[in-house]
């Protein structure tokens, strides 16, 4: 949306420098053809002033050049005048370098911005009298004013154009950090995994390239030490039954953990919109809440980004500082009712309308916010960890992206140099298993 309003401010200003300079070049022109008619009538003028004051003053008398140089002077296009006849002249000019000597007579110089008339005047007494006359086709004063105005215009559109340029790699700037891209294998079981998600090969460590030759689903690290170099991380690889162990635990109500927290929820269950531990929504209303979000990004071909935040350390409860963390994350976030309770000292965030690599931009700014602001001043040995998915154009339901998020945030806490980390998936791959898993019934 950004490049098609750069676009349009870039042709509309495009027209607006088309428009000045041809509005400029139109009304210099203009000003040649006024300057050619009022040449030819202050010529007129002289040719028949010169014809009059020799009859009345005497030819190239003290008097008569006094009137031709005043007549001169007064008008406004005629630079120079050359009367010549009896071998006698008269050459004014009305600024240096018009008239030249040649052969010891004057002459007129050659200029393409002037025009020049030469014409017999008929005055009695007098051999081959001749008039010559200089006139400038093209007036400085009003080039200038014409030259400044079309310059004030095109800078004025110049600015907008950098303004815009401005704001627009200030919306979309990158932080300078290194990522380690995790690739999936190409071929994968469909009875055993969803939608190839894990990683079972040695990991593929580029920097700062986001860019995978056929990825089915990845993992993006965020590494927040910047100045730190990238350690061998040949060996790091995940268990593939390791994860779907902990899926399948999730998905099973019997297990001893879910049973548990169901006791708690039934026990004290949501009581109002807001949860008193943080003054964020419960996180009973987690997977409602999206679910209704994902429908509604997907009818508006929008993207949406899950994020799940959770404090790495000693594990003990302290209700002000995750009251300070919750509060932090509403003022940064914003719109508190997408913001929810995650297990014991964590949060999951609902942040709709951005994709995954603006994600990772706001979650790193949030990681050093609460670096410095909040773990800088508490005596808490934590780290966050953030874990982060998002829909990338999939028909996706609540349960795969609380899933692909939670898998991220376990790969953040068991990595100590990446805190951030976020799934990316390949939406044509997901669509394939998809339709591989619900496959279409033989028309009868």
């Amino acid at each position: 949306m950004r490049g098609k309003i750069v676009l349009c401010i870039a042709l509309v200003c495009i027209l607006v420098y088309a428009a000045a300079v041809g509005f400029g070049a139109f009304r210099i022109y203009k000003n040649i053809q006024e300057q050619n008619v009022l040449a030819k009538t202050e010529y007129a003028y002289l040719k028949n002033l010169s014809v009059f004051a020799a009859q009345s003053l005497g030819f190239m008398t003290d008097a008569y050049k006094e009137e031709m140089s005043n007549a001169l002077f007064a008008g406004k296009t005629v630079q120079a005048l050359l009367i010549s006849g009896s071998n006698s002249y008269f050459a004014e000019e009305r600024r240096d370098g018009i008239i030249t000597m040649v052969n010891g007579a004057p002459r007129l110089r050659e200029n393409p911005l002037s025009i020049q008339y030469e014409e017999a005047l008929q005055i009695e007494g007098v051999r081959n009298p001749y008039i010559n006359m200089s006139a400038d086709l093209f007036d400085h004063t009003f080039f200038i004013i014409t030259l400044k105005n079309t310059l004030l215009i095109v800078l004025g559109a110049l600015a907008v154009v950098f303004l815009t340029l401005i704001a627009e790699m200030l919306l979309v700037k990158q932080p300078h950090i290194s990522e380690a891209v995790r690739k999936a294998p190409d071929d994968f079981d469909n009875n055993n995994k969803d939608a190839g998600i894990i990683d079972d090969e040695p990991i593929d460590f580029e920097i700062p390239s986001m860019d995978l030759t056929d990825p089915i689903d990845t993992i993006d690290t965020i590494d927040t030490n910047t100045d730190a170099a990238a350690e061998d991380i040949e060996d790091d690889v995940i268990d593939v039954d390791d994860v779907f162990s902990t899926q399948n635990e999730a998905a099973d109500p019997d297990s001893s953990e879910n049973i548990s927290h169901n006791n708690d929820a039934i026990c004290d269950g949501p009581q109002g919109l807001y949860s008193p531990h943080g003054n964020i929504s419960w996180e009973a209303y987690t997977k409602d809440r999206l679910a209704s979000e994902l429908h509604r990004c997907a009818s508006f071909e929008q993207d949406m980004v899950f994020i799940i935040m959770e404090f790495r350390g000693d594990k003990h409860n302290d209700d002000a500082f995750f009251n300070a963390f919750a509060d932090m994350a509403v003022n940064f976030f914003g719109h508190r009712d997408l913001i929810f309770e995650w297990k014991e000292n964590g949060i999951s965030i609902i942040v709709p309308n951005i994709d995954l690599d603006q994600g990772l931009v706001k979650c790193e700014d949030f990681h050093n916010r609460v670096k410095t602001k909040l773990l800088s001043s508490s005596s808490l040995e934590w780290e966050l960890c953030i874990g982060l998915s998002s829909r990338a154009g999939r028909l996706i339901d609540p349960d795969r992206i609380i899933f692909e998020t939670a898998q991220a945030l376990k790969r953040a806490f068991v990595d100590a140099e990446s805190p951030i980390i976020a799934f990316k998936s390949d939406p044509e791959k997901y669509r394939a298993f998809i339709a591989a898993q619900h496959p279409e019934e033989p028309k009868a």
